[in-house]
C-alpha cells in the first residue's frame, strides 16, 4: 500500500474520500439518472460533483434545482472530457480528497459493490488507475477488448477480455488484474498521482484522452488495473444519437485520436502501416475527392471526408477542439 494513506485508512480507520466526478453536456436526464444511483450506494465518504460542459439546453437549471446540496461546476465553454473533470479534480485536490472517480452521466451500475471493489483495489495496490468493467444495456456483453500489458506498458495482442461476450465466461477471479488502459466511463484515480504526474491532455477533446494517460503512466511506473468486481452498464454514445453531423464529429476525433497516440507511443511505422491499409487509403481518396471536386455542395460533415481530415490532421498533429459539436447539439 502506498505509505502516504497507511495513516489515514489504517490508523484512523476511516474509509478513503472519493469525488464522483460526472460532465453532464445536454444530457440532465442521464446525470440525473447517475446522481440517483450514486446516492443509493452505502460508501461513507462520498462526493458527488457535476461538470456542465457548456451545456445549450436546460441542464444547469434543471439538475441545480433537483439537487441543491450536489455541487455543480459550470464550465464556461465546452472544452471536452478531460478539461471537464479538470474542474473536479481541482476541486477535488483542494478539499485533500483521496480518490477521483470519473463518471458518464450514462452509465448504470450493475450491482452495489461498483465503488467498493475500485476503493478495495487501490487499499490494496497503493497508488495506480482502478478501472470498471463495461458491460453493454441488453445483452450485458462485454463492451470493448481489454488488453494485457505488453512492451513498454503499451497494449500486447493478449485480451484479458473479449468485446461481445459475456464477462462471466472470461473472468474467474475477483482480484485486480493489470492492463494496458482503463475505460474512461468509469475510472478512478488517485489525487496523490495526479499531483505527482498531472491530469489528462485536454487537447484530445474526446476520446483516447484515457488510454493515453494510462500509456503515460506506465513509464513512470504507476500501474493500470482491471477490477471485475466493479461493473458498469454502459452503451455509450448517447450524445450523439439520432444525429447524423454529431456521430460523424465523434468518428472523427476518435480515429485522429487513435492515430496520433499510434504515432506518439509506437512509433512512424506502425503508424504508417495502419493509415496505408487499403481501406483507409479509400477513405481519403474519396475525402479529397468530395473536398475538391464537389465544390458547390458542403461535404464537411461526410463520413469520407471526416475520415480525411482526421488522418490529415493526425499527419501534422493538428490537435485540440478542432471541429466543434456545439453548433450541432440543437440537432442532435
Amino acid at each position: 500500500m502506498n505509505n502516504a494513506f497507511t495513516t489515514h485508512i489504517d490508523g484512523a480507520g476511516q474509509f478513503p474520500t472519493v469525488v464522483a466526478s460526472i460532465v453532464n453536456w445536454n444530457c440532465h436526464e442521464d446525470t440525473a439518472c447517475c446522481i440517483d444511483n450514486l446516492q443509493k450506494l452505502l460508501y461513507p465518504n462520498l462526493k458527488i460533483i457535476i461538470v456542465d460542459n457548456a451545456s445549450s439546453d436546460e441542464s444547469v437549471r434543471i439538475l441545480s434545482t433537483k439537487y441543491p446540496s450536489v455541487t455543480l461546476l459550470k464550465a464556461d465553454e465546452n472544452n471536452g472530457y478531460a478539461a471537464g473533470h479538470k474542474l473536479a479534480v481541482e476541486l477535488a485536490i483542494s478539499e485533500q480528497i483521496d480518490l477521483v472517480w470519473l463518471l458518464n452521466p450514462d452509465v448504470e451500475f450493475q450491482n452495489a459493490a461498483v465503488l467498493d471493489s475500485l476503493v478495495s483495489a487501490y487499499m490494496e495496490l497503493g497508488e495506480g488507475i482502478f478501472g470498471s468493467v463495461n458491460i453493454t444495456t441488453k445483452e450485458h456483453l462485454v463492451q470493448e477488448n481489454w488488453y494485457a500489458v505488453g512492451p513498454k506498458g503499451l497494449p500486447s495482442e493478449e485480451k484479458i477480455l473479449h468485446s461481445q461476450l459475456p464477462l462471466e465466461t472470461q473472468i474467474q477471479t475477483s482480484s485486480p488484474i493489470p492492463v494496458a488502459y482503463a475505460i474512461g466511463s468509469s475510472y478512478m484515480i488517485p489525487t496523490s498521482v495526479i499531483k505527482r504526474f498531472g491530469f489528462m491532455d485536454e487537447r484530445f477533446f474526446m476520446y483516447a484522452e484515457e488510454r493515453e494517460y494510462c500509456y503515460r503512466l506506465a513509464r513512470q511506473n504507476v500501474r493500470t488495473y482491471l477490477v471485475p468486481d466493479s461493473v458498469v452498464v454502459h452503451e455509450g454514445k448517447k450524445t450523439t444519437k439520432g444525429s447524423a453531423i454529431l456521430t460523424q464529429i465523434r468518428h472523427y476525433y476518435l480515429r485522429r485520436n487513435t492515430l496520433i497516440l499510434k504515432r506518439k507511443y509506437e512509433g512512424w511505422w506502425p503508424y504508417l502501416r495502419e493509415v496505408l491499409t487499403r481501406k483507409t487509403f479509400k477513405l481519403v481518396l474519396k475525402g479529397l475527392y468530395k473536398a475538391l471536386l464537389k465544390r458547390n455542395s458542403n461535404p464537411m460533415y461526410s463520413r469520407d471526408y471526416l475520415a480525411y481530415l482526421a488522418i490529415r490532421d493526425s499527419i501534422i498533429n493538428r490537435i485540440g477542439k478542432t471541429i466543434s459539436p456545439d453548433e450541432h447539439c440543437d440537432k442532435a
